[in-house]
């Protein structure tokens, strides 16, 4: 058990996590057990503290990547790269300020990345979601740390499945393209489209 009255909470924290130096890591989280128990100590619990406790655990030669989904691109509605708020927590949106991260090019899929191979990871332009060359290939490739805070998988599902399922090409699932405008970092506007396995609506799988 890890005390929070401790200054050294996000230390304990991450020890706990049994990180190594040089580990990809895959940080998915939902903060507000943490955020409760903080504040009814009044103290208040920083978000930017516990992503440097597990940057300073995989040190230099590891890797961060956060989710940064966002859904939207489905639905007809213009992804930016800046602007298009993460779908999946605070954690992701918290990264995306920081200016060690930088977001991976699908919209989305999309990661906060940062670490050693970051800028190997910003080359990716994968246009099918789970496919090869995409960051959950990579992920599966490099045999990278799935790290889960307070995450109940019966209400916010496991995403890497889905990577599984397409390299299975389960039945209940299928390869839908959405095609929408997409403006990068350099400010340039584009039309492109995405592939994304989909699950059909009329199953309950």
């Amino acid at each position: 058990m890890i005390s929070l009255n401790k200054t050294n909470f996000y230390t304990e924290f991450s020890n706990n996590l049994k990180l190594d130096n040089g580990d990809i890591v895959y940080l998915v989280s939902d903060l507000t057990n943490l955020f409760v128990k903080f504040k009814k100590m009044n103290l208040k619990f920083d978000i930017n503290k516990l992503i440097d406790s597990i940057l300073n655990k995989i040190d230099s030669n590891g890797t961060l990547l956060i989710p940064t989904f966002n859904w939207d691109y489905c639905k007809g509605i213009d992804f930016h790269y800046l602007h298009t708020k993460s779908m999946t927590g605070v954690l992701g949106k918290t990264a995306l300020l920081r200016k060690d991260f930088d977001r991976t090019n699908n919209p989305i899929y999309s990661f906060a990345v940062t670490g050693k191979y970051k800028n190997y990871l910003l080359k990716f332009k994968n246009e099918d979601c789970f496919g090869n060359k995409s960051p959950f290939d990579f992920l599966y490739k490099k045999n990278a740390k799935y790290v889960s805070i307070d995450i109940n998988f019966r209400d916010y599902g496991f995403t890497p499945i889905h990577y599984a399922e397409q390299k299975a090409n389960a039945s209940y699932r299928f390869i839908k393209t959405f095609e929408g405008y997409w403006t990068f970092k350099n400010k340039k506007k584009v039309k492109k489209k995405y592939q994304f396995f989909v699950r059909y609506l009329d199953q309950s799988t």
